[in-house]
């Protein structure tokens, strides 16, 4: 896999917390989040979930029906930092800077 695919953005990175924190979350429920702190398109929160589950970093549930539900990590088998069943460093989320 390159590594452009395996770095988030920090706009990546910020849907992603949302989601850790929430555990699942739908387009509504991050975009919710993300324009409660600065303003943002539902568009761009929609287009940016669907590259995160391209690269990997999301997993859609479609136990929901039409609805992008997404759930963070599952999909490359890391927890975020934070997460107390993550077994080492290298299994944590990267990122494009430190």
């Amino acid at each position: 896999m390159s590594k452009e695919k395996d770095m988030l953005t920090d706009a990546e990175l910020e849907i992603m917390q949302v989601i850790w924190e929430k555990r699942k979350a739908t387009v509504r429920d991050v975009y919710e989040t993300l324009n409660e702190r600065r303003k943002v398109a539902y568009t761009t929160v929609l287009t940016m979930m669907k590259l995160l589950e391209h690269k990997g970093f999301l997993s859609r549930d479609d136990s929901s029906g039409p609805t992008f539900t997404a759930r963070g990590g599952s999909a490359r088998g890391w927890s975020p930092p934070w997460s107390t069943t993550s077994s080492s460093a290298s299994s944590r989320a990267p990122r494009g800077h430190c």
